[in-house]
């Protein structure tokens, strides 16, 4: 079961992570990230390696057998595989923890373009309303009070008043 367990560790596992870390090597745009990576495969390549070695010298049940050939692959675990593991653990454990300062930084400025863009809506907003209220108010007394006042002299005229003359307060229609 445990042959078993590191014949696929080593057939399938460490294939399938290598090409994964590969194709993050080759899309990485950050030099260092392309070198923690390389490292991380170097390693990986040596642990591969040594467990290789270790399923070659322990290839049959009678292997199993054999203290010295048990002991030789013990002294490659604890020298080789257990030193490396422990020392890609650490490589992942600080590309962890730059991607995480990474993310937080693009939090922050995430979160900074959308304070801006509310703050832009929020102008934006204030600015439409003041126009609208600035055009409410030039056409009420450009326009309205003027046409207001033309047809109260009018009304007045149909009535038979005429002692009110209109004032030209402007040289446009409503004017003259």
């Amino acid at each position: 079961s445990e042959k078993q367990s590191l014949h696929m560790l080593l057939k399938e596992d460490f294939p399938s992570l290598s090409a994964r870390i590969s194709e993050i090597i080759n899309t990485s745009n950050d030099e260092q990230n392309k070198a923690d990576f390389n490292k991380t495969l170097e390693i990986l390549n040596k642990m591969s390696a040594s467990a290789a070695s270790i399923t070659t010298g322990l290839a049959t049940d009678d292997d199993y057998a054999d203290d010295a050939k048990v002991d030789a692959a013990l002294t490659i675990y604890d020298k080789t595989i257990l030193p490396l593991h422990e020392e890609n653990s650490k490589l992942i454990q600080n590309s962890i923890a730059k991607y995480s300062e990474m993310m937080k930084a693009m939090q922050a400025k995430k979160d900074t373009s959308y304070q801006l863009f509310n703050w832009v809506l929020v102008l934006m907003l204030v600015v439409i309303l003041a126009s609208g209220v600035i055009s409410l108010f030039v056409s009420r007394k450009t326009i309205i009070e003027p046409i207001n006042e033309l047809k109260g002299i009018i009304n007045k005229l149909g009535t038979g008043e005429i002692t009110e003359i209109a004032e030209d307060r402007s040289n446009d229609e409503i004017g003259e």
